[in-house]
């Protein structure tokens, strides 16, 4: 028994003495170099190039200063050659953000911008605190339904300031049924400022469909004096009003010839009833059209007017 006590204490006096040998040495833990796998509750690297390829040292080369033709920018400090998911395992981008918010912080010295595409090093259009910056192509955003053709444009941002539109507006409502829909809960719902505005003004069209405000056609102008046997053009909607006395026959023509042969209003005295001897006629006539006033016989007074509905 006290020889295996014995034997027992100096077995652990070479082991004391052997592992004090070597307490100055450095422990090293060989890993997967250069990817190591496992699980770090904390990890800090200068900079990393995650991907299969870039994984490749002399390949994808850092830059040691600005410039000195590494393949990796010197300012970079994080690259990645596939895609990156947050909130997801599965990013099908080469960023996606599934249940999550990104946010940009404007700080005194910054103002961060999101950039979109490169045409010749230059980014297509940029979204920041200070607006959205188009530059091309021909200095325009567009919004499309299918991104693989320029034919299905929905909206068109030009720098000029124009916008187009395709398809309905609504304002007011979520279903438009023409180009431009307004509802109002109020009286006054659309409001069209172009200097000519007046009360009572109606906005009228021209032929190519551009509006102003007018007065109301609806109203009359004066009346203006006429010269019987010429022809005239009716720059508004109007009436022809004539007076006549003595014998003889009056015609008003009207239509949309340069010479018009339609008669629209007509009276003829023979002289043999003396109340018959003097009148008037009164003929419509259509903004655009020609008209006149013919006489035949012995007249001896006769006036004709034109009497406008509104202003041309």
């Amino acid at each position: 028994m006290a020889k295996s006590k014995f034997i027992l204490l100096l077995l652990s006096f070479s082991l004391v003495t052997f592992f004090s040998s070597f307490a100055e040495d450095t422990l090293t833990i060989t890993t997967y170099y250069p990817s190591p796998y496992g699980n770090y509750r904390e990890l800090r690297a200068k900079r990393i190039a995650i991907g299969d390829d870039y994984i490749q040292g002399g390949t994808y080369d850092w830059e040691e200063s600005d410039g000195d033709g590494g393949e990796i920018d010197y300012a970079a400090d994080l690259v990645v050659e596939g895609n990156v998911g947050i909130g997801t395992v599965n990013p099908t981008r080469k960023l996606e953000i599934r249940d999550g918010d990104m946010q940009l912080i404007q700080t005194v010295t910054a103002q961060p911008r999101i950039y979109f595409g490169e045409v010749s090093n230059t980014p297509v259009f940029s979204w920041g605190f200070d607006g959205l910056n188009v530059s091309s192509p021909a200095n325009r955003m567009v919004l499309k339904g299918e991104y693989s053709s320029w034919t299905d444009e929905l909206m068109t941002f030009n720098q000029s300031g124009t916008m187009y539109l395709k398809g309905n507006v609504g304002i007011g409502t979520t279903a438009p049924t023409v180009p431009l829909h307004v509802v109002g809960a109020t009286t006054g719902a659309v409001r069209i400022v172009d200097g000519n505005q007046s009360s009572g003004y109606v906005l009228t069209s021209d032929a190519n469909g551009v509006g102003t405000w007018k007065a109301n056609s609806g109203s009359f102008g004066d009346w203006e004096v006429m010269t019987p046997n010429v022809t005239y053009q009716a720059s508004t909607d109007g009436f022809v009003v004539a007076k006549y006395c003595c014998m003889g026959s009056i015609s008003g023509y009207t239509d949309s010839s340069s010479t018009p042969s339609r008669i629209r209003a007509f009276h003829k005295d023979n002289g043999d009833d003396a109340d018959d001897s003097s009148g008037s006629i009164t003929m419509p006539v259509r903004k655009g059209d020609y008209w006149k006033v013919v006489l035949e016989g012995s007249w001896s007074t006769c006036s004709i007017y034109w009497l406008p509905l509104g202003t041309s």
